[in-house]
């Protein structure tokens, strides 16, 4: 940690600021009770509290309301005779000026939104989306019922026979209600490369393989959009931000466990590596009805997926049916497909 950089002037300014408001405070203890300095105190933390800070517009306002109350606080305790008692009412000035001017911005960036998307379903989020929740639905929908239509499901897909011990990776699937049977591509694809060399030279290979150290996890953070990216770890902060509250916007190029059963759209909304369309998705989502119920939506989507397709037997199912990929490729008697 370091100590906050300011100038030489701000510090005095500030200085100046916290000796006045001590001594202000002093002489209005003179004609009234002590309990006046609470008041004041109050007042000034939320009066100089800055509006474009908070989260809602309600919070903005309640601390204008709580500066009103406060300065009337100190209004009805100061003595009837003293001289410009009401001009008071003037400090509520400090705090009501900047959130009018919050305010303003927040309209005037709401009315530079182009007009065509607006109020619109026809917005591209909106299309992107609804075409997602339809794939979505179709990926559920098509998964085997049996153990006999798995089988055919994995010859169809991969052109091969499944791996030893499948069947009772079936099983256990089953058993921990796995949502996802046969939607495996992503770990077909990251082992299919191997294929071309036999078993034996595999382990050889694993053997020669250095292991990777590992990563501290980050904390999810509290906001409405949350922004990931790859890093040089796992995706642990990642799974936070999809079982909070908060909409994950995804920004990957890497290929992970996960891929084929979180669905962009519908899960979480993904962003380009460019970012171009940043700017017009966070103003969507965040400054037009028809994207904040797009993004609360999501937000919902997301994390009642995460609590039913992310769990630990989830995880498990996933390693289960991996190893008994893996298996199958470092099979010393397995010759390579040249």
């Amino acid at each position: 940690m370091a100590f906050p950089r300011s100038t030489i002037s701000s510090t005095l300014l500030l200085g100046l600021a916290k000796a006045l408001s001590w001594y202000f405070t002093t002489r209005a203890v003179r004609h009234t009770a002590w309990c006046v300095a609470a008041a004041i105190g109050t007042f000034s933390i939320m009066a100089t509290d800055d509006p474009f800070t908070q989260s809602s517009g309600s919070g903005a306002a309640l601390r204008v309301v709580a500066c009103f109350f406060a300065l009337g606080q100190t209004v009805h305790m100061m003595p009837k005779q003293a001289t410009a008692r009401w001009a008071l009412w003037i400090l509520i000035l400090f705090p009501l000026v900047p959130y009018l001017a919050n305010m303003f911005a927040i309209r005037a960036a709401q009315s530079s939104i182009p007009m065509s998307f607006r109020h619109a379903t026809d917005h591209p989020v909106e299309t992107l989306a609804h075409g997602a929740e339809a794939s979505f639905e179709n990926l559920l929908q098509r998964q085997s019922q049996s153990y006999a239509v798995a089988h055919d499901e994995y010859r169809r897909r991969y052109q091969m026979e499944p791996p030893p011990g499948f069947e009772a990776w079936y099983e256990f699937a089953v058993s921990h209600q796995s949502p996802i049977i046969d939607d495996f591509d992503t770990m077909y694809n990251a082992i299919s490369p191997f294929w071309a060399i036999s078993g034996k030279e595999v382990i050889e290979i694993m053997g020669d393989a250095q292991d990777a150290s590992g990563s501290e996890l980050s904390r999810a953070f509290q906001s409405r959009l949350v922004f990931d990216m790859d890093g040089n770890g796992i995706s642990g902060r990642y799974y936070k931000l999809l079982a909070s509250k908060s909409v994950p916007l995804k920004q990957t190029i890497l290929r992970e466990w996960h891929d084929d059963r979180l669905m962009p759209w519908v899960h979480y909304i993904p962003v380009s590596l460019s970012m171009e369309e940043l700017p017009e998705l966070v103003t969507y989502l965040l400054s037009t009805e028809t994207g904040q119920q797009r993004a609360k939506k999501v937000a919902d989507q997301g994390r009642d997926w995460f609590a039913r397709a992310m769990r630990q037997d989830d995880l498990s199912i996933y390693s289960y049916r991996l190893l008994i990929e893996l298996a199958r490729l470092q099979d010393p008697e397995r010759p390579g497909r040249r």
